[in-house]
């Protein structure tokens, strides 16, 4: 195993994407080596946490091109490299936000690598504010609780909404805290000036 990961990491190294002796040394990975990853992957991964920063981020590289070359046969969201990267990021924030940003930028699988399409999105939102890793990774954070913020209000108003059709067919709300939101939300509907 030890043998593969230092292909992998040599790979990474390289990392250019003419390279022929790059595909020749891909290919003597066993695909058994990726099953095997792919079964620990909970902890196969952590050998990365305490690896010089160099090699652990040529190992990211090197899963990278193995996933891009097909000799890695887990793409999309079963991608080793977000399992990799879970792993990445119990280094240092400076650490592992060069590494989340390298990936963003060089690997296409939109899944990659935070396993959420959402949160690749919100990093690719951030890079076009700023080219500081720590900086990116506080911005794709800040959109990523603005949308849950949204995401809860909007279920909030659903609830009331709910509450007050079933008033509507005269159920009576339980408890003054429903009806007063019940009462804000008839009047922000109405466009009184305190609910807008």
């Amino acid at each position: 195993m030890k043998q593969h990961t230092q292909t992998i990491i040599a790979i990474g190294r390289s990392f250019d994407p003419d390279d022929d002796q790059t595909l020749a040394l891909a290919r003597t990975i066993p695909c058994t080596y990726f099953q095997n990853l792919a079964e620990g992957r909970f902890n196969e991964f952590n050998f990365l946490v305490d690896l010089p920063f160099g090699d652990a981020f040529d190992f990211i590289k090197g899963m990278v091109r193995c996933e891009e070359l097909r000799i890695s046969p887990y793409p999309g969201s079963t991608s080793l490299v977000i399992f990799a990267f879970n792993a990445i990021r119990r280094r240092s924030m400076d650490e592992w936000t060069k590494i989340a940003v390298w990936i963003v930028q060089n690997h296409d699988n939109p899944y990659s690598p935070f396993n959420f399409r959402r949160t690749r999105d919100d990093w690719e939102v951030a890079l076009r504010e700023s080219d500081n890793p720590i900086e990116i990774a506080t911005r794709a954070d800040e959109i990523e609780h603005s949308y849950q913020a949204k995401k809860h209000a909007t279920a909030d108003r659903q609830a009331v909404r709910e509450r007050i059709d079933k008033l509507n067919k005269g159920e009576v709300p339980e408890s003054a805290e429903i009806r007063q939101r019940m009462i804000e939300e008839l009047e922000r509907e109405a466009g009184w000036p305190d609910h807008r």
